[in-house]
């Protein structure tokens, strides 16, 4: 019987029988698309799977979550404050640097110094945007290198005390960019970690003031070579004087 003399019903697949295949219905089966029906749970099973599942992903992760958070508390912060307010203040100011706890038993105290913006929020009176750009270094005994930080920090300030004399709380947190000493032959990388920092001070007069900054860090060493240290504390407590118009 010819191909188009046929009268079985159509299949789901290529013709089946004695009868030849005609080329038009080979011609449909192959151009016919495949269609997977994949149902949520066994999406999301698949993805978890051949997701990375090391610390690496979940610091990643972790990584940018606190960028975008950061990006977002200074757009909200610049945004509430209307063009009329206040202008902002600046700073910049320098002092010693304490290593303390365990990090004490090997670094030596250092220095620091750094510059320091307010930006003041005329929506609550003695509250403001409090960014500050640091460099802290610690010497290493015995050693021709050190420990070198530098910590970009943004967050809260709260002033109390009306006129020149005063105290003042402040927290932030941000990115800190950190260098070792060289391991060797090994030479250290620059790395990053997130962190934040605890303080607070005294407005001495109109344009003095000093401080103290406390930073609980916990930070990734890298060396050449794959040579690696991982959440390693890193505790110190600067101690600064400062010159500025607030």
């Amino acid at each position: 019987m010819a191909c188009g003399s046929r009268t079985e019903p159509a299949a789901a697949g290529p013709p089946r029988g004695r009868n030849p295949p005609c080329p038009e219905d080979e011609e449909r089966f192959r151009a016919r698309p495949t269609v997977t029906i994949v149902s949520e749970e066994e999406h999301l099973y698949r993805s978890s799977r051949s997701a990375p599942t090391d610390g690496a992903f979940t610091q990643l992760k972790w990584s940018d979550q606190m960028k975008n958070l950061i990006v977002c508390l200074i757009v909200a912060a610049f945004a509430a404050v209307p063009a009329s307010a206040q202008t902002f203040g600046f700073g910049a100011h320098a002092g010693v640097s304490l290593p303390m706890g365990d990090y004490g038993d090997f670094a030596e105290t250092g220095f620091s110094g750094g510059l320091d913006l307010l930006y003041p929020l005329v929506m609550a009176p003695g509250l403001g945007w409090y960014t500050s750009a640091d460099v802290v270094a610690h010497s290493v005994e015995d050693e021709d290198d050190g420990f070198l930080y530098v910590p970009l920090m943004t967050g809260l300030r709260y002033d109390i005390g009306a006129g020149p004399i005063g105290v003042f709380l402040n927290g932030q947190l941000g990115w800190v960019f950190h260098n070792g000493p060289d391991d060797g032959d090994e030479e250290a990388e620059w790395g990053s970690n997130f962190g934040f920092v605890l303080g607070g001070g005294a407005r001495i007069t109109d344009n003095f003031y000093a401080g103290i900054k406390y930073y609980p860090l916990s930070l990734d060493f890298q060396w050449e070579g794959d040579v690696e240290a991982e959440d390693v504390d890193v505790d110190f407590l600067d101690i600064y004087i400062g010159f500025g118009v607030f």
